[in-house]
């Protein structure tokens, strides 16, 4: 029931999606938690961020393209967010806001799943703030050879030293071959742009290929992967993982994983379940 003491947590997007309205919703009534979760969205950031404020909002997804510019807003930053230079969550405790990066913290997780090797070679199509988080994941686990894929290569290139001096970029045409294929980009979101980041070459030749984006339906990034037999995971792998981090954040208390496994069964039945719940690839 809400009432008086019912604690708001918002998400904050230009475009935003009911991922984690339904989930943390369905996480905050099964376990009796007096919580509220909405996603709204946002074209002023500043007016915004005096709202969580002034309306004492507990806590605030930040996703595109708010990741690196809300960080002026934040009184302090957790170490995930500080090493990043980039914040998907906010938690506000008594008056003060702090930045977290649970997009890293979350592929990190997954990353450990995997038990990926750390000799990979790793291709990013995109250069924003999801991006940063998963550059920093793969050098934490070990994975050095990183490099970002970008339509506008000088501008890349700009962000890329902002990263790490040794960031490579590639353009966007090219034909360079990874282990790890990661798509970090709008492509094949609902009311995004159409199109795919790699070529048949690519997908083929990858070990696993990684799509951030989170759709009802298979982006064709994923229908490549599925028809041509080359492991993939889809978008809502890794908005389960950073959401469980961000659920604990918000509320202290763990995430029902099992449950929220079950609902992204129903939710997105054209992806084997197993391949969520072990991430295996057997």
């Amino acid at each position: 029931m809400i009432n008086k003491d019912t604690q708001i947590c918002i998400s904050i997007s230009s475009n935003p999606s009911d991922f984690g309205t339904t989930f943390h919703n369905l996480g905050y009534k099964t376990q009796g938690l007096n919580f509220l979760y909405k996603a709204v969205q946002v074209s002023d950031l500043s007016g915004a961020m005096a709202g969580i404020r002034a309306l004492n909002i507990t806590g605030c997804s930040v996703s595109m393209p708010f990741k690196q510019t809300v960080l002026k807003y934040v009184d302090a930053l957790d170490p995930s967010a500080l090493h990043v230079q980039a914040v998907n969550t906010i938690l506000q405790n008594n008056g003060k806001l702090t930045g977290y990066n649970t997009d890293y913290t979350g592929v990190l997780s997954i990353l450990q799943i995997l038990g990926l090797s750390r000799d990979k070679k790793v291709i990013v199509a995109g250069i924003g703030g999801v991006a940063r988080a998963l550059y920093f994941a793969f050098n934490e686990y070990g994975c050095t050879e990183v490099a970002f894929k970008a339509r506008d290569v000088e501008m890349a290139r700009e962000r890329a030293a902002s990263i790490d001096a040794n960031c490579r970029v590639i353009d966007w045409s090219g034909e360079d071959q990874a282990d790890v294929l990661i798509n970090a980009t709008p492509l094949g979101m609902k009311g995004g742009p159409e199109g795919v980041a790699f070529t048949e070459q690519q997908i083929k030749r990858a070990e696993v290929v990684f799509d951030l984006v989170i759709s009802r339906d298979k982006t064709r990034l994923v229908d490549n992967c599925l028809s041509w037999g080359t492991p993939v995971l889809p978008g809502h792998v890794f908005s389960l993982e950073q959401l469980c981090h961000q659920y604990r954040i918000y509320t202290d208390v763990d995430a029902p994983r099992g449950l929220f496994i079950d609902k992204i069964a129903s939710l997105f039945p054209y992806f084997d379940l197993s391949s969520i719940v072990g991430f295996s690839f057997e």
